[in-house]
């Protein structure tokens, strides 16, 4: 019972508990707490009682005392209380005095449930989640008190979000509950937060406003911001995403990971409205994946276990990272296709993903990395391992260290005595080989004390031949040789009549490529060439309207927070050597493509599955990874397959890359000459890069912690070298060229142009990004300038500082010299999205300018 009119505050550090009685004055209160030699009698007001023999209410021992009430002689209330105290120092949490790492799982049940229904739900899932190794629970809902009482009793802190219209009497009804340690009021007014920590101020409050995210720590006035972010990934998991997570998060605020996970398939018949139609079932005919996956249910029971693997890995990259303050898991779909966000789906059932949970959370667990996970035969790879060490076991230890070969023979191990290192620092580092046999193997870590394992993990890495090259001639629309060095290894020669044509990823749009050379590649396929596209700019269909409507494709990103997308591989020998006939798992994560395309293929080789983000009843949206349209005697194979730029450190991109030439190669024919090109195409691409382009040279992102990167002097502002590698926040970056188009208003935006990393909510990091542009000018002119931003920025004209955003209003003409003039703008990402519209406009009518071409 939690009467609104008594309110028990606990006091750890002092072993006391202040009682707020609110009551008329001439009330006579008796306080007394039950098997403690404590008692009050007086007035209401407020009370403090010392407990000198307290214990306190911890996650391993959530000891309860009962408050005894009773006003003027009749018993009011029996009011359990804990003596516990959460709070935020510096960057952690601190749990009863101690470092303290939050390890929550969102709990939300079908909106339909009644609260009797919920009761028996809510007990089995708490429990549950105490036996996985949370030590929190994220309640996305009010639910009734009964698993508030639960969470007491269990030890398991609870983070209660609010409801946009939550009220005084709801914090009273819940406020003498020790679970309750963080109000989360989402998005509001600061004045709204700063009331209820004045009416509540025993409990940390998260809330974000227009400036972002913030917290008020207990019994504090102050406002601090709050570092969240989402981690919502491409998976199966790349390198660079691994270190993404490794490495996110502001090192002078707490990081809280505020929703973290990956969401399984509902794979299960979807009828459409439209037409009643089976739609899976129709998919599943028209892709024919019976031999694949055998059948739905095949295909679903993959996709759980790939979801449990991907989960494992964000999750060690997490808590790589020794920002992370906490984390709250949630999106734990499974194959239902109604949302059941915790441990246990709607039958009560518990997920197959929480076996996988309770080895994540191990208190004692070593994280491993990988430099490289596709090794080809003897060949070695650097491995760091570090330790999470959460309740700061110390001694000595012995550290056993094995690769496990595909036959289970162990092929290599090491043993050593070791002092356990502290929490996240380094466990072990060297290198391990791959045996001379191909296939799966491991590599295992286990830290043992007096004969007992007190932590383990592992990680495959993938062992494959070594590829050869393709005899074969191909033509590669690469002009100022940026591929070479990736292809030339792999292929005999090159030639513009070869039988395969290769576009690669040259512009983030269609109309900065080659018009002439284009067009010609385009007339060689037509005569019967195979043309591999890679990464085909959002505006090609721009230009295929012009070359042939059929041409056309339908991209859709394969990143989505409602699911997680799912990509097959066929028996096909495109995929000859390398696992298919299932779901593309951790082997494939460097590959992986960031988009799919939603048209029908003329061979379906590879492709995707997904829950639509557009639908709430479980439709799935079908891709194909590897689009085959034929173009007149040949054919153009559309893809966002990171191929091309894993040649040569992927030996999986190697292996696909030959197979895709040499299976396309036997299916196209070489023409006899050069062909006369499409001249519309042609004339129409050079008038959109002559007057509707505008080139830039983009870096990014460097480090913007604390906001205060526009105050570093980082390289680009010193001298300007686009050959050089410099260290990112998170990873090594180099130059990029980027272009602005007419049609996007000249619009240049950061987060596409710089992040190999494709995630749900770009919004949730921060960086400095610089972008480098040439003019040159005809005579000395005076220009218009058309700037639009909301991100903080610094403008340099040749060299010289024009405009600090910071501190004044940019300003609006540019006064620019004859012949080349520089254009370099620093631009900040903090917490939100990073892009700017520019362009210059002559002023005066002899005032011609050129953009960098």
């Amino acid at each position: 019972m939690n009467p609104p009119h008594i309110h028990v505050s606990p006091d750890v550090r002092r072993c006391r508990i202040t009682v707020h009685v609110t009551a008329p004055e001439n009330t006579a209160v008796s306080l007394r707490v039950e098997g403690q030699d404590v008692e009050y009698t007086g007035a209401p007001g407020v009370i403090k009682l010392d407990l000198p023999n307290c214990t306190e209410w911890s996650i391993d021992h959530p000891t309860l005392y009962t408050l005894a009430c009773s006003l003027d002689g009749k018993k009011t209330a029996n009011i359990p209380f804990g003596l516990r105290e959460l709070t935020i120092k510096d960057t952690r949490f601190y749990f009863n005095t101690r470092p303290f790492i939050v390890k929550a799982v969102q709990h939300q049940t079908a909106a339909e449930d009644s609260p009797e229904k919920q009761a028996p739900f809510i007990k089995q899932e708490l429990t549950f989640a105490r036996d996985m190794g949370f030590n929190a629970v994220d309640f996305a809902s009010i639910f009734p008190d009964a698993a508030y009482d639960e969470a007491d009793q269990l030890g398991l802190l609870v983070i209660q979000h609010l409801p946009a219209s939550w009220d005084i009497d709801l914090i009273h009804s819940r406020w003498n509950h020790p679970s309750i340690a963080v109000w989360n009021l989402g998005i509001t007014t600061r004045q709204r937060a700063i009331d209820l920590q004045q009416h509540d101020p025993g409990r940390i409050i998260f809330f974000t406003d227009d400036s972002g995210p913030h917290h008020i720590k207990p019994f504090r006035n102050d406002v601090a911001p709050l570092n969240t972010f989402h981690t919502f990934q491409c998976a199966p998991m790349d390198t660079y995403t691994q270190l993404y997570l490794s490495h996110l998060g502001e090192p002078d605020q707490p990081s809280w990971a505020t929703e973290c996970g990956y969401g399984s398939l509902p794979v299960q018949p979807v009828i459409s409205k439209q037409n009643k139609k089976d739609i899976l079932a129709q998919e599943w005919k028209d892709r024919d994946l019976s031999s694949t996956f055998t059948d739905p249910a095949a295909l679903s029971k993959e996709c759980l276990t790939f979801q449990a693997n991907t989960v494992e890995t964000q999750m060690d990259a997490l808590r790589n990272n020794p920002k992370i303050a906490g984390y709250s898991f949630c999106r734990l779909k499974d194959e239902s296709s109604t949302d059941s966000m915790g441990l246990l789906n709607l039958k009560y059932e518990t997920k197959p993903l929480a076996n996988t949970l309770k080895s994540i959370n191990q208190p004692l667990r070593p994280l491993i990395q990988l430099q490289q996970h596709n090794l080809i035969p003897r060949q070695s790879t650097q491995v760091t391992v570090n330790l999470a060490n959460e309740n700061k076991i110390e001694g000595r230890a012995e550290l056993s260290l094995q690769v496990v070969g595909p036959t289970n023979q162990v092929l290599w191990k090491k043993k050593r005595n070791i002092k356990i290192p502290k929490n996240g620092k380094l466990l072990w580092e060297g290198s391990i080989a791959a045996s001379g046999s191909p296939g799966v193997h491991k590599f295992v870590v286990r830290v043992l004390k007096d004969m007992k394992r007190i932590a383990e993990n592992s990680v495959e890495f993938f062992v494959y031949p070594p590829v050869s090259p393709w005899n074969g001639a191909v033509n590669v629309l690469d002009p100022a040789g940026i591929w070479k060095d990736r292809y030339g290894p792999l292929v005999g020669d090159t030639s513009l009549l070869a039988p395969i044509q290769i576009i690669p990823p040259l512009a983030n749009t269609i109309r900065a490529y080659p018009d002439n050379d284009l067009a010609q590649m385009l007339g060689q396929i037509h005569e019967g060439a195979a043309g591999l596209f890679f990464a085909p700019p959002e505006d090609w269909n721009d230009l295929a309207t012009i070359v042939d409507e059929t041409l056309k494709v339908q991209p859709a990103p394969t990143i989505s927070a409602k699911a997680g997308t799912v990509h097959y591989a066929k028996l096909h020998p495109v995929f000859e050597s390398l696992p298919t006939k299932g779901l593309m798992g951790s082997t494939y994560s460097n590959i992986i493509p960031p988009v799919t395309f939603l048209d029908s293929s003329d061979e379906d080789i590879a492709g995707s599955i997904q829950r639509s983000p557009e639908s709430d009843n479980g439709d799935l949206r079908w891709g194909s990874d590897l689009l085959v349209k034929r173009y007149g005697d040949g054919r153009i194979i559309f893809t966002h397959l990171k191929l091309l730029e894993n040649l040569g450190s992927d030996v999986i991109a190697d292996s696909l890359f030959v197979n895709l030439l040499k299976h396309f190669a036997r299916r196209s024919l070489a023409t006899r000459g050069t062909l006369p090109v499409h001249q519309r195409s042609v004339e129409w691409l050079r008038t959109e890069r002559k007057h509707h382009t505008h080139k830039w040279m983009v870096l990014g992102m460097f480090p913007n912690w604390n906001n205060a990167g526009m105050d570093m002097v980082y390289p680009p502002e010193e001298a300007m070298d686009f050959d050089a590698t410099y260290p990112g926040w998170y990873r090594a970056i180099n130059w990029r060229t980027w272009y602005t188009t007419t049609s996007q208003k000249h619009t240049l935006a950061f987060p596409q142009a710089l992040a190999p990393v494709y995630y749900d909510s770009p919004n949730t990091d921060s960086g400095i990004a610089y972008a480098y542009a040439e003019i040159t000018c005809e005579q000395r002119s005076k220009v218009s300038l058309h700037l639009d931003t909301k991100n903080p920025i610094k403008l340099f004209v040749n060299g010289a500082l024009h405009g600090d955003s910071a501190t004044e209003a940019l300003p609006e003409t540019l006064q620019l010299k004859q012949g080349k003039n520089t254009l370099l703008i620093k631009i900040a990402k903090h917490h939100g999205d990073c892009h700017l519209q520019f362009d210059l406009k002559p002023t005066e009518p002899a005032g011609n300018i050129t953009w960098w071409k």
